[in-house]
């Protein structure tokens, strides 16, 4: 589970109970289990969604380009059949 767990059951410590469900048992391992589920990891998902939309807009310029190359080269009229070479099967 991670470093995080641990970390914010001691940060949080009788205050924990009020960020979990209620019907969440007292042991430590239930609390443990659901400081992961309902705290850590939506954080994580959340640093996992803005780090590729960042990455995403830096690349930005890069994927434009990239898409216009490749929209051209799909856009060429087909050439024709006298240099076309089939596969060889062998």
């Amino acid at each position: 589970m991670g470093l995080m767990v641990p970390v914010l059951i001691f940060f949080l410590g009788p205050h924990v109970k009020e960020y979990l469900p209620a019907d969440t048992p007292d042991n430590w391992a239930a609390i443990a289990a659901g400081v992961w589920r309902f705290i850590v990891r939506p954080i994580a998902v959340g640093g996992m969604l803005v780090g590729a939309a960042y990455t995403l807009f830096n690349m930005r310029k890069s994927l434009t380009r990239a898409s216009a190359k490749h929209s051209l080269i799909c856009a060429r009229p087909p050439t024709s059949g006298r240099n076309f070479r089939a596969p060889s099967n062998t």
